[in-house]
């Protein structure tokens, strides 16, 4: 676990994150399946909870060992996992790949972490209370969910070139989840633009969630 050199150093002398590396190599003494890791990383700094976490993700490959870990930190979902579980009230309530819960979470639990993991949900509370700068009566919000080729593509552009669909765009957040890019927009949007149907097909046949929140 990456503490060779420091054999001979007594535990009061380690740091919170050398601590946990002692603390992983005594789970792994006994040459375990699974490796139980409960909010492994909650009380660590940014930089040490990387290294904890590109640890884990090296005794994942090199060991082939399950790893299950216990979080409330959505950072750390997205930088090692494959699968994820959300639990509420004792009950998994949803579960399935990683990239999949987070770009079409169903159960308003997920959804309320994934906001507060991005700050979507300031920008909500903010739709929410009519704080929004630039917003009329004229326009709409779409919400746009995309993953993978969909991000690659200049959608946005060819709104305005294809459909004459002139786009605010009042939120923005790219993730990257275990090699997959999964983005979000939010733009407001003319409602009375006689190509809005037209448009809204195009995205959804390119790949892309259209969520109408306002």
């Amino acid at each position: 676990v990456g503490l060779a050199d420091l054999k001979d150093i007594y535990p009061s002398q380690l740091s919170g994150g050398q601590n946990q590396r002692v603390a992983i190599a005594r789970a792994l003494a006994n040459d375990p399946k699974v490796l139980l890791c409960d909010e492994a990383t909650s009380a660590l700094d940014p930089q040490t909870t990387h290294s904890i976490l590109k640890l884990l993700v090296e005794l994942n490959e090199k060991l082939k060992l399950t790893i299950v870990v216990i979080t409330h930190q959505m950072s750390v979902i997205k930088e090692i996992c494959d699968r994820v579980a959300v639990m509420e009230d004792g009950r998994v309530v949803e579960e399935g790949p990683v990239t999949d819960v987070f770009s079409r979470p169903t159960q308003p639990i997920t959804k309320s972490f994934i906001e507060t993991a991005s700050n979507l949900g300031n920008f909500l509370e903010l739709l929410r209370n009519n704080e929004v700068p630039g917003l009329t009566e004229d326009v709409i919000v779409w919400f746009l969910s995309f993953q993978g080729a969909a991000a690659g593509e200049p959608f946005m552009s060819h709104l305005l070139q294809k459909f004459g669909l002139e786009t605010n765009i009042l939120y923005a957040n790219v993730d990257f989840i275990k090699g997959d890019v999964l983005g979000t927009l939010a733009v407001a949007v003319n409602k009375n633009s006689e190509n809005l149907a037209l448009a809204k097909a195009y995205l959804v046949n390119q790949g892309i969630s259209v969520e109408e929140i306002q």
